[in-house]
């Protein structure tokens, strides 16, 4: 898991910070990074296959959707969240 800092448009590349290593950045190619999903896109139906961060660590792993997820509305917000999604690490 690492944040964007700064992207370079000449190069298409990606300088990234480590959330465990914040002492230093690594410079990927664009099709290196993945923008984290929102939860809003609605592709998290019941058996879907997923990459999810396992709790309490910063390391995504493959998992499968166990239980529908229950979705709200944000204050104020018309675009429906998730709020609890259950899933099954393999």
């Amino acid at each position: 898991l690492a944040s964007v800092q700064r992207f370079y448009s000449d190069t298409e590349t990606y300088d990234v910070q480590d959330e465990d290593d914040t002492t230093k950045l690594i410079r990927l190619p664009w099709n290196h990074v993945m923008r984290l999903s929102t939860g809003a896109e609605g592709c998290f139906h019941k058996g879907a296959r997923v990459m999810a961060i396992f709790p309490e660590t910063t390391s995504f792993y493959r998992a499968v959707v166990s239980k529908q997820p229950v979705w709200k509305l944000a204050n104020g917000s018309t675009t429906p969240m998730i709020q609890e999604l259950i899933l099954k690490f393999e």
